[in-house]
């Protein structure tokens, strides 16, 4: 629907790399800023793993469905040719979970920028150079696709870059296994409230 906002994921086909080298990950982010001149999309960040992505988006014009086939399709085709490779790039469809975005939209960008971290890929985030992070910490500028405005607006201080650094390290110490798990898993991110909202919307 219109404005909705959604966790999106897509993995390599039997967990392979999707991104080999630098330059499929440059392909990716050109297409990723493609499918946001010509679908409207809002992207509030984006992490490149080596056999998955992360997008955390909203939909003004309620047209996910087309957007994530165009970016999905043309990077498979493009990386196939590229790399040689026949059959699957993606691990079936793209998964989507719809976001409660006024509650839950700060500590989902949190979860997504630590996906490198997690995964032990580095160990200060600030040198991740494949995600939205260094943007929001102010270690490099946005790319034109990225909308850091709304997050960052959130916090009231004079440095809100900063403070994002700090509530992006304490989601860390707090992270757990149920987390992930609310935030890759089911169909909705929100309260019983939203949720409940959802189930009207669609009866």
């Amino acid at each position: 629907f219109e404005d909705a906002t959604y966790h999106v994921f897509t993995r390599g086909h039997r967990k392979e790399h999707i991104f080999f080298d630098d330059r499929d990950r440059e392909k990716f982010l050109e297409l990723l800023e493609q499918t946001w001149q010509k679908y409207g999309l809002r992207i509030y960040c984006y992490v490149l793993m080596p056999n998955h992505y992360h997008l955390v988006l909203s939909t003004p014009a309620a047209n996910l469905s087309e957007a994530m086939h165009y970016l999905n399709a043309g990077y498979a085709n493009w990386f196939r040719t590229r790399h040689q490779i026949v059959g699957s790039v993606f691990q079936g469809r793209y998964k989507s979970l719809l976001v409660d975005k006024d509650n839950y939209l700060l500590v989902l960008s949190a979860y997504v920028h630590l996906n490198p971290l997690k995964a032990g890929l580095i160990e200060d985030l600030k040198s991740y150079r494949w995600s939205s992070y260094r943007a929001y910490v102010g270690k490099e500028q946005p790319l034109p696709f990225l909308d850091i405005s709304e997050l960052l607006g959130q916090f009231g201080g004079k440095n809100p870059q900063k403070e994002y650094e700090k509530f992006v390290v304490d989601q860390w110490e707090r992270y757990s296994e149920k987390q992930e798990e609310e935030f890759e898993r089911g169909v909705i991110i929100g309260d019983e409230d939203f949720k409940q909202k959802v189930v009207d919307m669609l009866k």
